[in-house]
């Protein structure tokens, strides 16, 4: 917003900006499904001790052609557990806001071999662990923000179904978490007051480090360098790891305090 007050600046975790403001987030989910993949390729990789889907004694191709089968069987037979039904909704939420976060990465491949053995025991060991979903309050103040902040309008639903078309061609395992927002957004009424209409072209007091993870399921890698292009100068660091920013990565480490207490020296 105002570039030539910045002295140094991290973006970490970085969305499609033009998107944001002007589209919808089709390109948030760009890596989504390699960071599924990424995933059950080091479960599998670090055996049944550290990862329980390792115990199916399979290749990460069948594993992973598994989970969808379970995904797409749930959406029609649920399966019951503690008087609720795990259903398409819940295992596809569990899964995808898991993946945001590797310290819960043990946690969901147990979810997920319980559910494929049909172990409920294994599950009660870690289902109050994971999320079924997002907390309605931040449901309703995400829609207020983003839905304030684009521009893009239509009158009909039909209008966004090319977006939605998009969404699920990038992505089989979440293409369609945002189709809801998509339909909000078009339609919402209200335009923030403080909504920027400008370009995005910026030179920073001094060069911008832009992060992005190769393996991030929201915010991922191709953003950043998107983001590069515009604030002129900055470089992108590529960190080869999984989740949504570089914190996540390093969640509970000494790294992860370190650069926070510096932050807030």
């Amino acid at each position: 917003m105002f570039p030539d007050r910045i002295d140094r600046m991290i973006l970490d975790g970085v969305l499609n900006i033009h998107e944001y403001y002007h589209y919808h987030a089709v390109e948030g989910f760009a890596d989504t499904d390699k960071t599924f993949s990424g995933f059950l390729s080091a479960c599998i990789a670090a055996g049944g001790e550290k990862c329980a889907l390792a115990r199916l004694k399979t290749t990460v191709s069948d594993v992973e052609q598994k989970v969808y089968t379970l995904i797409e069987t749930v959406k029609y037979r649920p399966i019951p557990y503690q008087g609720m039904l795990l259903d398409y909704t819940i295992v596809r939420n569990v899964i995808f806001l898991a993946l945001s976060t590797p310290a819960q990465y043990p946690d969901l491949a147990t979810f997920l071999h319980s559910l494929l053995t049909g172990s409920m025991e294994e599950l009660e060991s870690v289902f109050g662990r994971l999320s079924t979903g997002e907390d309605p309050v931040f449901s309703e103040r995400r829609f207020g923000i983003q839905c304030g902040d684009k521009t893009a309008r239509t009158s009909t639903s039909d209008d966004v179904l090319p977006v939605i078309g998009q969404l699920w061609n990038i992505s089989k395992l979440a293409g369609d978490r945002i189709t809801y927002d998509v339909d909000i957004c078009s339609r919402w009424k209200l335009g923030a007051n403080e909504r920027y209409l400008g370009d995005f072209k910026a030179t920073t007091s001094h060069p911008a480090l832009i992060i992005g993870n190769t393996l991030d399921p929201v915010t991922p890698l191709v953003s950043a360098r998107n983001a590069s292009q515009s604030l002129l100068g900055s470089v992108v660091l590529q960190h080869d790891g999984f989740g949504v920013s570089l914190l996540t990565f390093f969640s509970g480490s000494s790294l992860a305090s370190s650069v926070c207490q510096r932050a807030n020296a």
